[in-house]
């Protein structure tokens, strides 16, 4: 099985026409991902973000205890600091 890259994994619908958004941009650090799309026919942009912390310090896990965060991909994992080659 091929591992998809973060950026290809999702899709956003327009809130008002309901049609697939086009994703204009990804962008990712050690804390977050951004996923920025646009509505050509609405004129309009959204941004979401997503967090990478560890699951004991994401306080937005607090309602599911029993959850993982998905792992990183190979290459946002080269980015962090503490990366460690094996």
């Amino acid at each position: 099985m091929t591992e998809l890259h973060p950026s290809e994994c999702l899709i956003r619908l327009c809130r008002f026409c309901k049609h697939p958004m086009l994703q204009r941009k990804y962008e990712a650090d050690t804390v977050y991902r951004w996923y920025m799309f646009y509505c050509d026919p609405c004129n309009i942009h959204t941004v979401i973000g997503e967090s990478l912390e560890p699951e004991a310090t994401c306080t937005l896990c607090d309602g599911f205890p029993d959850s993982n965060h998905e792992p990183l991909h190979s290459k946002e994992e080269c980015s962090h600091e503490d990366y460690k080659y094996i």
